[in-house]
């Protein structure tokens, strides 16, 4: 099988005619031009192929399918998406699905509040948006395509940066458990003290026993 992109006319003559001087170099000729018109084929066929295209492509390829909310200012991932759901927003100008389908193209995770969700006035809505390395660059591209894409009684309030660190907090818990004795000195109710005490005295051995109590 050849490759469009890279086929020569002279492959498809047979050996005679490839030996030829004049089919060489008609071959020759017509390769420029052939080249073109199967480029020409492969971009035809462009919407499951954006990814590949160039940048200067993609804009020409948006200005071609009239997509009004596009700009030429924004990355390359948020190009492709609008031309990709460019159709369907289109199609749904003015509906809920509609600016969400622009918000996810744009910006990647957001979320629509209705008025009736946060107890607003009607016919107004808010915007979340998760915050990413270029969201600000991107909310000047919102605001010029917003009224293209959302209906014309409804009224964008105001727009929340959502802002989202995820990490990891390590928390060690430890319980010790025993008692407390408190030791008080001893202190007796009563003391009783005996002492012998011997006097000799007169003839012969006598003594007193005296006690001492306290």
């Amino acid at each position: 099988m050849k490759d469009l992109k890279n086929f020569n006319l002279i492959d498809f003559q047979n050996f005679y005619m490839q030996n030829d001087k004049t089919t060489k170099r008609i071959c020759k000729a017509l390769n420029t031009i052939y080249l073109e018109v199967a480029r020409g084929t492969f971009l035809a066929a462009f919407y499951w192929r954006l990814d590949e295209l160039e940048d200067e492509i993609l804009d020409e390829i948006a200005w071609e399918l009239d997509v009004d909310f596009y700009s030429n200012s924004l990355p390359r991932k948020s190009k492709i998406e609008l031309i990709r759901k460019s159709n369907f927003i289109k199609q749904m100008k003015g509906t809920v699905g509609a600016v969400e389908t622009f918000l996810a193209s744009l910006f990647g995770r957001s979320r629509i509040n209705e008025w009736f969700d946060y107890s607003g006035e009607p016919y107004h809505f808010i915007v979340d948006i998760w915050n990413q390395h270029d969201v600000f660059d991107l909310l000047d591209v919102f605001f010029a395509s917003i009224d293209k894409v959302k209906n014309v009684r409804s009224f964008l309030e105001k727009v929340n940066i959502i802002e989202e660190n995820n990490q990891k907090i390590y928390i060690a818990v430890a319980t010790q458990e025993g008692e407390e004795i408190t030791i008080y000195p001893y202190s007796p109710e009563s003391l009783e003290t005996s002492i012998d005490v011997s006097v000799p005295t007169g003839v012969g051995d006598c003594y007193y026993e005296i006690t001492i109590k306290e």
